[in-house]
């Protein structure tokens, strides 16, 4: 009776194993494709951000661009008009109007 206990605790013990055993198996599998999404997700993070940067200094540049024109532009309306009026100062309006 004894030696009968003692196999079936062995073979339990051997199923206890297999079990954990497969258990381990499916864990990591489960993280390699953890790793790999991961993975996968940041490279697509990295390459977003990548055409981020890209459009985010091309539209710096057109902005800068567009500021050089504007800069042409006022340069050339006051060669042809003059500089625009100087705003009035505080000793200017305390002085009144022309001929008081």
């Amino acid at each position: 009776m004894a030696l009968r206990e003692l196999r079936a605790l062995i073979l339990s013990r051997a199923q206890a194993l297999q079990a954990q055993a497969a258990v381990t198996e499916v864990l990591s599998q489960c993280q390699d494709q953890t790793s790999q999404a991961l993975d996968r997700e940041r490279a697509q993070s990295k390459e977003k951000v990548g055409k981020l940067q890209a459009e985010l200094q091309r539209r710096e540049q057109t902005l800068d661009q567009v500021k050089q024109r504007l800069l042409e532009i006022q340069t050339m309306t006051n060669e042809m008009l003059g500089p625009p009026p100087s705003p009035p100062t505080a000793a200017d309006e305390n002085k009144g109007p022309p001929g008081q």
